[in-house]
């Protein structure tokens, strides 16, 4: 691999350190902002009004164990969407397609065959596999595992400490089943989903749980053996001298949602 310290195309209004470094067929757009120290592989793309944070790399390609199931090096450019953040020292390999309005914390990294929608929210120190599949206005937290073959739906929510498998026999690969979470489910801190788990909508995870069962829209989950406790629309919460229900909890948690302007607008 090649580097230069002169991009091929970058778009108007740019701010790119001297000490940045690309390969070959970069490409860039307007009013981008990219700090000290930066790798960028060839043929990423980086959307207008992006920011790249210092000692970030962006298109790597794999190797060793973080390689299997990577796919070929050909199978596709890194690609960040626009408005995203690109935290210091994170890793985002090639063949990763990232959407608008990103901000993914320092030492994350998302590895090779990774798809990530619109408005993702990664902590730092979190590890996204390639081949999983996360859909628009996902967070997770710090220090989240998300295995390869994941799929998390949008608006759900992952907690520090998160882990979740996708091999039922390791380390053999004989049977790889990515668990799913469910539209605006919430995973408690420390919890680990088991291969193949598949989570409905508005599911509550609490913390230390080990779910190794399917679980239906709406179900509360505690303990370390995952028991079925509740409905989450009729857990009650007191604040000062009123009860409140605080789940579904996009009614109290409308800002950076579509819903802001109008909390009852979600459709759950």
């Amino acid at each position: 691999m090649v580097f230069t310290s002169a991009a091929a195309k970058a778009g108007r209004d740019c701010q790119i350190d001297s000490t940045v470094r690309f390969g070959a067929n970069v490409e860039i757009g307007g009013a981008v902002v990219i700090e000290p120290y930066v790798v960028i592989h060839e043929g990423v793309r980086i959307g207008d009004g992006c920011f790249i944070s210092a000692h970030a790399v962006l298109g790597a390609h794999p190797s060793g164990y973080s390689a299997l199931g990577a796919g070929s090096a050909s199978a596709g450019l890194c690609k960040i969407g626009s408005q995203t953040r690109i935290g210091p020292s994170a890793v985002i390999e090639h063949n990763v397609l990232i959407g608008e309005d990103g901000d993914i914390s320092g030492n994350a990294v998302i590895r090779a065959g990774a798809r990530v929608g619109r408005r993702f929210r990664m902590g730092a120190f979190s590890e996204v596999r390639g081949g999983a599949h996360i859909e628009d206005y996902v967070t997770l937290l710090s220090q989240v595992h998300v295995c390869r073959g994941a799929i998390l739906k949008s608006f759900c929510w992952i907690m520090p400490y998160v882990v979740l498998l996708n091999d039922r026999f390791p380390p053999t690969r004989l049977d790889v089943q990515g668990p799913t979470v469910g539209e605006y489910s919430v995973i408690g801190c420390h919890s680990i989903l088991f291969p193949g788990v598949q989570l409905g909508k508005h599911v509550i995870v609490g913390a230390n749980c080990v779910v190794r069962q399917d679980m239906s829209d709406y179900h509360v989950v505690s303990g370390f053996d995952s028991r079925i406790t509740s409905d989450c629309r009729f857990i009650p919460c007191k604040l000062g001298k009123e009860f409140v229900r605080p789940y579904p909890w996009p009614r109290h948690v409308p800002e950076g949602f579509p819903w802001q302007d109008n909390p009852n607008s979600w459709a759950g």
